[in-house]
């Protein structure tokens, strides 16, 4: 099986958790990808800064940007920059397609009204707390 694990929000807020889950899935003979919308660049910059979990790649088999954006996610992108288009929409229109063509049995995320909107792919809520 497939799974999915959102960044910011997710991995980031509940890092033990989400190590220790996905190590056990990747034992299991399960692949566990981190799917975020940041470019690869800022999540090489500046995840592995501020989280050094992210710098123990053995809970999580590859990461999955916005550098993978398809050609109509690109042009989406520009109505992003140009203040039409929320950039959450964005990414949870580019989270269900990689879903979707991965066969992702199921995706963490703590964003799910995006991700889920007509997808079939499951995804497992983690509730938003107030910041620190």
């Amino acid at each position: 099986m497939i799974f999915s694990i959102d960044c910011d929000g997710t991995a980031t807020r509940y890092p033990e958790l989400f190590v220790a889950l996905g190590r056990a899935l990747r034992e299991a003979g399960h692949t566990v990808f981190v799917l975020t919308g940041i470019p690869f660049s800022v999540f090489e910059s500046q995840r592995k800064v501020k989280y050094p979990h992210f710098q123990d790649h053995s809970w999580y088999d590859s990461v999955l940007t916005s550098d993978d954006y398809n050609r109509d996610e690109r042009e989406l992108a520009k109505s992003v920059v140009s203040g039409d288009l929320d950039n959450h929409i964005l990414v949870g229109i580019f989270k269900r397609r990689i879903c979707k063509e991965l066969g992702i049995c199921l995706h963490f995320d703590d964003d799910v009204d995006n991700v889920r909107a007509d997808n079939e792919v499951p995804v497992f809520g983690v509730a938003r707390q107030g910041r620190r």
